[in-house]
């Protein structure tokens, strides 16, 4: 009886070392899952304005690549990314484009990469996105409820892409996700596993947000694991009069990739 109680004892301690714990969750359903998030990110008090806006900078190794403002309706439906030297990347909600025509190769990853990612606890009903209960998964010694999203054909730029969601078990807070990306043309299969985490939280009119996010290597074994940028989310702020600013000027380039 020793035997196999040891034998159980090794084996939770192997599957803590290699980050998850093997079994399902009890008692989540998806729809309990996406209620828990949505509720400690108080999705009811965002959708109560028209619009948001905030200014992001990320930073990779030590570098600032990106410095911007974000504006989008509070339902994803229209995206403005602009800059300080004018140029602009616009989403109708169906198509991208840039005002002034010039050279920018990641615009339609940029506008609609760091806005997701700022609105991700408010889009697991999106449609076209399911969400699969998952396993718990550790991490830092602290089991994860955790959740699989995936998208239906059809769906986005990247139909292939799969998220894997973080949820807080104290907090229900969405912790962080890992994710493979597979736009400009890659194969899921041939996507390298990338994760962000998110911290510094606030509570903006009763809305939670992260100031603060880090973009992390991850494996399934490992959990979230080095960090390789960061992004810092500043002077959010409510847009309620959006006449105007989701416009697209006259000339601008449509922009495909």
């Amino acid at each position: 009886m020793k035997k196999i109680a040891s034998f159980f004892l090794l084996l939770g301690c192997i599957n803590m070392a290699w980050g998850q714990i093997l079994k399902q969750p009890k008692s989540q359903t998806p729809d309990d899952f996406i209620k828990l998030i949505e509720k400690a990110h108080n999705k009811s008090a965002l959708e109560r304005h028209k619009a948001l806006a905030f200014d992001i900078e990320v930073v990779w190794v030590g570098k600032t690549t990106l410095k911007a403002t974000i504006t989008s309706q509070t339902n994803s439906g229209k995206v403005k990314l602009a800059f300080e030297n004018g140029v602009a990347v616009y989403f109708d909600g169906k198509d991208v484009f840039l005002h002034p025509s010039v050279e920018y190769k990641r615009a339609r990853f940029d506008v609609l990469t760091w806005h997701y990612f700022f609105f991700a606890p408010f889009k697991l009903r999106d449609k076209g996105v399911n969400i699969a209960a998952d396993i718990d998964r550790m991490n830092d010694g602290q089991a994860f409820p955790t959740g699989k999203m995936t998208f239906a054909t059809g769906t986005g730029d990247s139909p292939d892409d799969w998220y894997i969601l973080y949820r807080n078990p104290q907090t229900n807070l969405l912790e962080g996700m890992a994710y493979i990306v597979t736009f400009g043309g890659k194969k899921p299969d041939e996507a390298t596993p990338n994760a962000i985490t998110y911290g510094d939280w606030t509570t903006f009119d009763g809305v939670r947000l992260a100031q603060k996010w880090q973009f992390r290597e991850w494996s399934d074994a490992k959990g979230f694991t080095k960090v390789k940028g960061e992004a810092y989310i500043r002077n959010v702020r409510w847009i309620d009069n959006v006449k105007g600013i989701f416009d697209i000027p006259q000339n601008s380039l449509k922009v495909d990739k």
